[in-house]
């Protein structure tokens, strides 16, 4: 019976209940956070490009690409 089934991409079984109450808010406020953490700290590096760019020793140019990474990392 199970060889039937299996090409057809049923759900698997179990217990998937949907967050709701104090579970709901406290992921909300977590994914919120970690939002404005982002947004804050690429608010800084992008201001902070010329000090960047001189500690490493290279253009500001190159500097920008310090910028990419960043937003690169953030986004996987």
């Amino acid at each position: 019976m199970a060889a039937d089934t299996a090409g057809r991409g049923d759900p698997p079984s179990g217990d998937f209940s949907v967050m709701s109450g104090g579970a709901l808010w406290f992921a909300g406020s977590l994914l919120a956070l970690s939002n404005f953490m982002v947004v804050l700290d690429t608010t800084i590096t992008n201001v902070s490009v010329p000090n960047i760019a001189g500690g490493l020793a290279v253009s500001p140019s190159q500097g920008t690409w310090v910028i990419s990474s960043y937003s690169v990392a953030s986004a996987t």
